[in-house]
């Protein structure tokens, strides 16, 4: 195995319910999803792990999600909409985001 594939990352259960993982950069490289956090739809990233460190970062007993503060979601918005509209526009109508704010 070379490293804990995004999907597979549900840890704490308790708290965190994946819908999708919107960008997998492979082995080494950053993840983002988008989920559930103790119920409230949020954007989460992570640094998938190597061939060396499976389980990537961030790390706590497993593999975990950072969940990312609503003020960065429209950088992130805007990159999504210039690499993936289609994609951009499921994450917003997901959040609940005005449609502005899947524009440059």
């Amino acid at each position: 195995m070379s490293y804990v594939r995004p999907q597979e990352v549900t840890s704490p259960r308790s708290l965190w319910q994946l819908d999708r993982v919107i960008v997998d950069g492979g082995a080494g490289e950053a993840a983002w999803a988008i989920g559930y956090w103790d119920g409230e739809p949020v954007i989460a990233t992570r640094w998938n792990g190597t061939k060396d460190g499976p389980n990537g970062m961030p790390y706590s007993r497993a593999p975990v999600w950072y969940i990312i503060n609503s003020e960065a979601f429209p950088a992130l918005m805007a990159y999504l909409a210039s690499e993936n509209p289609g994609q951009a526009v499921y994450v917003r109508d997901f959040l609940r985001l005005p449609a502005a704010q899947t524009t440059r």
